[in-house]
């Protein structure tokens, strides 16, 4: 119980929300006649604090993670793996090496792993610069993690120059006809399998899914589930990007 109060209930952010809530009943309650002024503030407010609550953080981003189950193995008929980029951090000083984000260090430790399930297969790793030119390249990066953790680099297949999901498939595309390949594992967050493999279908590749880093969870009705948590802000801005993408790709006619 003293768990649950403090982690539940002791957090600047549901504090400050709850406490922000509550000064707009009260204005709304004594201040009739400002109403139609506090509507400004107070639908900014609702819709802030209801995606801020994890049961609908949850329902959002399920409703691109449950789409595709997690991947428990490696079909034997897979000819290659490939991993999506997300991010690479520059060297923190003279002398330092690239840093793998969160995302990126998450898909190549799946990819390793998916790599040691069966017989040796390309690993083709696509991911250019953010800023071209000046920071490293995130498939490069990918490659030499991919070594540290065991997939011989001969084996790993660099694309270092797509910037958009988009370019990540119409690239790998090129790379892949060059050997023959058609039917891949296609690895990155479960969040963003939902545009990534219908970016690569379009292409005419036969896609396995596999995602990794899965934040949604099944809904079930618990009192935590029902505070305001900043991850979970973070959580529905994540979807709305993903649905705004996939929507823009399906415009373009990319999807």
């Amino acid at each position: 119980m003293y768990q649950l109060f403090v982690w539940e209930f002791l957090q600047p952010y549901a504090i400050l929300l709850l406490v922000t809530g509550f000064a707009l009943l009260r204005l709304w309650h004594r201040r009739q006649e400002t109403r139609a002024r506090l509507l400004w503030v107070s639908v900014p407010f609702a819709t802030l604090f209801v995606i801020s609550l994890p049961a609908v953080a949850d329902l959002v981003l399920g409703s691109l993670e449950w789409k595709y189950p997690p991947l428990g193995e490696r079909p034997a008929d897979v000819q290659a793996i490939v991993v999506l980029a997300s991010y690479v951090y520059p060297p923190a000083g003279e002398g330092g090496l690239p840093e793998l984000d969160e995302s990126t260090a998450s898909r190549c430790r799946m990819a390793a792993q998916l790599y040691r399930q069966g017989r040796a297969i390309p690993v083709l790793v696509t991911g250019g610069s953010a800023n071209p030119g000046k920071d490293p390249v995130c498939a490069v990066a990918m490659r030499d993690f991919l070594v540290q953790l065991g997939v011989p680099a001969t084996d790993i297949v660099v694309e270092g120059d797509a910037q958009t999901t988009y370019e990540n498939a119409t690239n790998s595309k090129k790379i892949l006809a060059e050997r023959g390949i058609t039917r891949v594992v296609l690895l990155t967050d479960a969040a963003h399998l939902y545009r990534s493999v219908r970016c690569f279908r379009k292409q005419g590749l036969d896609v396995i899914p596999c995602g990794c880093r899965y934040r949604a969870e099944y809904l079930e009705f618990s009192l935590p589930k029902f505070l305001p948590k900043v991850r979970a802000v973070e959580a529905c801005q994540r979807a709305c990007h993903e649905w705004l993408g996939v929507l823009w790709y399906w415009i373009r006619g990319r999807l």
